[in-house]
């Protein structure tokens, strides 16, 4: 299916998407362009984790929204490393803005085809590493920042503070509740895997819509009192970093995470980084 269509701009959320993108083997770019396009960035990483031979040619992705970082690290994983897959490496990811070193590294090294030394756990990727933060009235922070494990110092809008006394614990913490909500973006869940995933991760990734509608469920209880910004002027949903398998080589650990933690949140060498 359109055998020419090497680029493609996703403009709007649709059904469907990443059922789509499976048959577009020339395509080499794909962009998610619209609003907020975290959904179909999920989606379509997803998509590549369970069938990494899907867009044979792709070796460009380009999201203006940051997808979940499970996701995303393991379908690079599989991407780039399963052997006979006869596809294209995936060798550029733009995305608004670098994540903390906790991501950073082990994604360049994916992207450069190396295995990372050491891959991060699901515990650290998953969203769920950010509950605690998140849903805290005493942690400052953009919703960006939290969700790539920056520190920040955005302050929360508290726009209802009778219904913040109503649902703060004595050490401050917000209480939310974990049930289903109508207000919430609707999670489908995605199957299968081909070459199979390992049971663990399949198990993981099975259960991932579920454990994501419960997120939405509790950020829609939080959000009735409390409000992150939800992005700091480190992440520019304009002007898109590069992220490449050779974007560290050369720069000091240190130094990294100095430029990490600045105003601008962006590594030393500005110029050879973009």
């Amino acid at each position: 299916m359109y055998p020419h269509l090497t680029s493609l701009t996703w403009l709007d959320p649709a059904q469907g998407c990443a059922v789509a993108a499976r048959s577009f083997n020339s395509l080499t770019r794909i962009l998610f362009d619209h609003s907020s396009p975290r959904k179909e960035c999920n989606d379509f990483c997803e998509l590549i984790l369970r069938y990494p031979a899907s867009c044979k040619s792709l070796h460009t992705l380009e999201m203006r929204a940051y997808p979940e970082w499970d996701i995303l690290l393991h379908m690079v994983q599989r991407r780039n490393l399963l052997p006979g897959l006869g596809v294209a490496r995936l060798t550029t990811l733009k995305i608004p803005g670098y994540p903390a070193p906790l991501l950073l590294v082990p994604l360049t090294e994916l992207l450069g085809g190396r295995p990372p030394k050491p891959m991060p756990s699901i515990d650290e990727l998953c969203l769920g590493m950010v509950d605690g933060p998140y849903f805290d009235i005493n942690v400052p922070g953009c919703e960006d920042c939290i969700d790539s494990r920056m520190t920040c110092t955005s302050q929360l809008d508290r726009h209802n503070k009778k219904k913040l006394d109503t649902l703060t614990t004595e050490d401050g913490a917000a209480k939310v509740s974990e049930r289903e909500s109508s207000e919430q973006a609707e999670v489908k869940p995605q199957r299968g895997s081909d070459p199979p995933l390992p049971e663990d991760l399949q198990t993981w990734f099975d259960g991932w819509s579920v454990r994501r509608t419960l997120w939405y469920a509790k950020w829609n209880d939080w959000d009735r009192h409390s409000r992150r910004k939800g992005a700091c002027d480190r992440h520019d949903y304009g002007e898109l970093v590069s992220i490449t398998g050779d974007l560290l080589q050369g720069v000091p650990y240190d130094s990294l995470v100095l430029s990490l933690l600045s105003r601008s949140g962006v590594p030393t060498s500005r110029a050879k980084l973009r």
